[in-house]
């Protein structure tokens, strides 16, 4: 699987197929089985925590709600690029300001993070991982539990991110989201990747019915994932 820089790339197949699994080995959350994940032209293995960290930020799926302001929370993007002393210097303030204002969480600043309705907080943590400031961005199931607006409003933001010139990769369970807010997507069955087609071209190739009907065991094999640099 080869990810295009710019892009928003979704993975998607059905519940087990490996869609979370194959997104935290790519942000190093898991290690590799097999295969080789590169990231902007290098094996993902070379990079330090500091270094990847300003490369890829990861949003998973399940996280802790700590009692603390959206602004502190937003904060903690910006620790890969703190010094010794953990102290936020100006253009730290500056990304958190910009971050919160673009994920319209700016009036919640102070707010406690469990104080927040589902999409507040998800817009919350947005807002951090664009502190991070990082060209990747990987997402698991951002809008998981959230009511159908709220879904929107978080695609739509996601969408607005790639326009700023994020590339996002991103997991998702509802194939109507997938197909309209992707540019290309991943499909997954029983850890084997089969297809990564623009929308259009996979509606029509009717992979999706296949995939989301089929059963019995497919074949493995090593894969290897390449993440383009920046221009």
């Amino acid at each position: 699987m080869d990810v295009k820089k710019g892009e928003i790339l979704t993975l998607a197949g059905p519940n087990g197929c490996g869609k979370s699994t194959l997104l935290k080995a790519a942000a190093r959350q898991l290690p590799l089985m097999a295969g080789e994940i590169m990231l902007f032209g290098r094996k993902l293995d070379d990079f330090s925590q500091k270094e990847l960290a300003k490369q890829a930020a990861l949003l998973p799926q399940s996280r802790g709600i700590p009692g603390i302001p959206v602004e502190q929370l937003v904060l903690h993007g910006r620790f890969p690029y703190l010094g010794l002393s953990r102290r936020p210097g100006r253009e730290d303030k500056e990304k958190v300001a910009e971050a919160m204002e673009l994920a319209g969480v700016a009036d919640m600043r102070h707010r406690d993070l469990r104080s927040l309705s589902g999409g507040e907080r998800q817009k919350a943590y947005l807002a951090m991982v664009v502190a991070q400031d990082t060209d990747l961005i990987f997402l698991d199931e951002p809008t998981t539990y959230l009511d159908i607006g709220k879904q929107f409003e978080i695609l739509e933001l996601i969408r607005r991110l790639n326009r700023e010139g994020k590339t996002i990769v991103m997991v998702l369970h509802d194939l109507a989201h997938a197909l309209t807010y992707s540019h290309r997507i991943a499909v997954m069955e029983k850890g084997c990747l089969l297809a990564v087609q623009q929308p259009e071209e996979l509606f029509k190739s009717g992979l999706l019915n296949d995939v989301f009907r089929r059963r019995g065991p497919l074949g493995g094999g090593r894969k290897n994932i390449l993440f383009h640099a920046p221009s």
